[in-house]
């Protein structure tokens, strides 16, 4: 089973996120904010494949949390998701991009965009 870190400081979109993920077979870690995050990556790293993060989180935002997982886990999955930017403005530091979704989304559609990301090379 392939384990998901959700990060998304809306509790309401958070757990939509979860549930959905959850009903397609993956096993989510869900956080609600970055020290949470930071916390259950810290914990649970070797069994994470995927980082599904919120790009506009307080304090630290989703690409900037992504570079930091990254460094600590190179070859972790990463996907974005927002409603607030389009796909084109999301860049982290040093200009490394991440896969993205927009919000809102369709079930349906997280299940497939995360489907694709951890799907074998």
């Amino acid at each position: 089973m392939q384990t998901v870190l959700l990060a998304d400081d809306e509790p309401i979109v958070c757990r939509i996120a979860q549930l959905t993920l959850e009903a397609s077979g993956f096993r989510v870690l869900a956080a609600i904010d970055v020290e949470e995050a930071r916390a259950m990556f810290e914990r649970a790293r070797d069994q994470i494949d995927l980082l599904l993060c919120d790009v506009a989180m307080p304090r630290v935002t989703g690409p900037e949390l992504a570079v930091e997982f990254v460094r600590k886990k190179p070859g972790l999955a990463v996907l974005l998701m927002s409603g607030c930017v389009a796909e084109a403005e999301v860049e982290a530091p040093c200009e490394t991009r991440f896969p993205f979704i927009a919000k809102p989304f369709l079930p349906s559609a997280l299940e497939q965009r995360v489907k694709e990301i951890l799907a074998p090379a």
